[in-house]
């Protein structure tokens, strides 16, 4: 059963949360998101290599500007949901992860790749410049609070900002049949949709495993009218 949800609040994301979200992000992906599962990291290691990643808050590395958090109004340490988005043409400033192994070198490359071809439509079909294309780059709610319309809640909260900056597309790789569904009841359309296993397969990748099709979804901001609603 969801847990209630009436004190649900939606935050913008402050510098000082972000290890916050991080262990929220990584809590609620680890054994969950398809993709993640595929990759095959231990939590402790996801946690370590997200906060070189991202934690580096000098280097501005997670643009906590357009990172949102659920909490529970009640209780100000409980956070039940986090969406994470990005200026898809802001230079990237990712930090290298220390001590990788081979395996992992190989594993980030060709997850590299593999997001590239699946992102390539966004650069050749839409306009991409800076305050113009939003990425929602992940999405997460607790167990034990889903089916509440705390995701749902989420990105719409995050597209209404983006829309109110000017930002006129925004878009998302989704993994499963849920996440799509919750992009196409807020106004996204798949671009494509790309088989992680057959991408691998022909490029002699790591990832030839990873039974998964990966839908590239994206909406016009300009055309979408938002309604913010409240969780239930």
């Amino acid at each position: 059963m969801p847990k209630d949800n009436h004190s649900m609040v939606i935050d913008r994301v402050r510098p000082e949360e972000i290890d916050r979200l991080l262990t929220l992000y990584v809590g609620l992906f680890h054994n969950r998101e398809p993709l993640t599962k595929c990759i095959g990291l231990s939590q402790e290691r996801m946690m370590s290599i997200a906060r070189t990643h991202y934690g580096v808050m000098e280097a501005n590395a997670l643009e906590h500007d357009f990172c949102w958090l659920a909490r529970d109004q009640e209780n100000s340490k409980s956070y039940v949901g986090f969406i994470v988005c990005q200026d898809v043409a802001k230079p990237d400033s990712q930090h290298i992860p220390d001590h990788q192994t081979t395996q992992e070198l190989d594993l980030f490359t060709d997850l590299g790749s593999l997001l590239a071809d699946i992102r390539s439509p966004v650069r050749e079909q839409l306009e991409v410049e800076l305050g113009t294309c939003l990425h929602v780059a992940a999405i997460g709610v607790a167990a034990d609070c889903e089916g509440a319309g705390i995701a749902s809640c989420l990105l719409r909260t995050a597209l209404y900002d983006a829309q109110a900056r000017g930002f006129s597309y925004a878009f998302a790789e989704c993994t499963s049949s849920a996440s799509r569904r919750l992009h196409e009841k807020a106004g996204f359309s798949c671009l494509h949709s790309v088989s992680v296993k057959r991408l691998a397969l022909r490029r002699t990748s790591s990832l030839t495993d990873c039974n998964l099709d990966i839908h590239l979804m994206w909406a016009n901001l300009d055309s979408l009218v938002f309604e913010i609603a409240t969780p239930r």
